[in-house]
C-alpha cells in the first residue's frame, strides 16, 4: 500500500469597505482579497458572501479590469497556486432608508485541506449615516 501525501493550502481572506461610514442612497464597495499562503495549490476555491439586506443591485467584478456582473451567490474563483492572490469587488447601492450598521460576512472554501481555518472567514460591520 502506498501512502499519498496530504496536500494543503492556507487560504486567507481579507475585506475592506468604501466608504466607511456608508451613506444611505449611495454606492458601497466591498473589496475581498483572497490569498493562498501555500504550501500547495488550492483547488476549486469558492467565495461565499452574505451581503447586508440594505444593499441593493449587488454586482461583482472578479478583477480590477473586468466588467461587472450581477451577484448571484457563491463565486467560483478556480484554483490558486501557492503565493497567488486575487481580488473581487462587490458593489451595491445602499437603500435610502438604511440606518443600521451594514454587516457583511464572507468565507472561502476549497476541497484542498486548510491547516488554518480561522483566516478563511471575515465579518465586517460598517456604520451608516443618513444622506
Amino acid at each position: 500500500m502506498t501512502d499519498f501525501p496530504v496536500r494543503s493550502a492556507d487560504l486567507v481572506l481579507a475585506v475592506s469597505v468604501h466608504p466607511s461610514p456608508a451613506c444611505s442612497g449611495q454606492p458601497v464597495r466591498y473589496w475581498f482579497s483572497v490569498h493562498n499562503a501555500g504550501p500547495d495549490r488550492a483547488e476549486a476555491v469558492m467565495l461565499t458572501c452574505r451581503l447586508p439586506d440594505a444593499l441593493e443591485q449587488a454586482s461583482f467584478a472578479p478583477g480590477p479590469a473586468e466588467s461587472s456582473r450581477p451577484w448571484n451567490g457563491p463565486l467560483p474563483l478556480g484554483p490558486l497556486e501557492p503565493g497567488q492572490s486575487c481580488q473581487v469587488c462587490l458593489t451595491g447601492l445602499l437603500a435610502g432608508d438604511a440606518h443600521a450598521p451594514l454587516v457583511c460576512a464572507a468565507a472561502l472554501a476549497s476541497p484542498t485541506a486548510d491547516p488554518t481555518l480561522s483566516n478563511n472567514a471575515v465579518t465586517l460591520a460598517t456604520p451608516v449615516r443618513s444622506a
